[in-house]
């Protein structure tokens, strides 16, 4: 499975540079609460990686398994700017339009790509948005991916 991380990793690091942090997801965006403010242990934007479901069916050889992959990655954004529109105001919805190239572009780098041997391409299946804490957006966008292993059986 870390074969998996890290070949989204690198695609997504080579193809789209803005995207400052790449991980693992271990909870970074559970925010550290100071008086007023919240704090988060990563740089904005970021990218965080969790491949941790795997459906397993067993294959006819002996120790071969098939299992699709669910892929979650959160792409987290702090915004900066005031986002409310008004007929009247300058805002040209900047952050908005930032935010959005950015997500899609990770999802046309992502969608349709084959990893490797042993796997199919990605498909997107689900994608969601919500706020965080201290002005932070966050798009979920989740894959699937089937893979193949073979296991050393005793």
């Amino acid at each position: 499975m870390e074969d998996l991380y890290l070949k989204i990793a690198a695609r997504l690091h080579a193809l789209i540079p803005e995207i400052d942090h790449i991980d693992e997801d271990t909870g970074q965006l559970y925010p550290v609460q100071y008086d007023d403010r919240y704090e988060y242990p990563i740089l904005f934007p970021c990218l965080l990686i969790d491949a941790s479901t795997v459906d397993w069916k067993d294959e006819k050889i002996v120790g071969s398994q098939r299992g699709t992959a669910t892929v979650t990655l959160k792409l987290a954004f702090r915004m900066d700017e005031d986002t409310h529109f008004e007929p009247s105001s300058l805002n040209d919805f900047e952050q908005l339009r930032i935010r959005r190239h950015i997500e899609r572009r990770v999802a046309g780098a992502l969608h349709c790509y084959c990893l490797g041997d042993g796997m199919s391409p990605l498909y997107r299946t689900l994608n969601r948005s919500y706020s965080q804490p201290g002005r932070v957006r966050v798009t979920e966008m989740t894959f699937k991916v089937n893979i193949t292993d073979t296991l050393e059986v005793e």
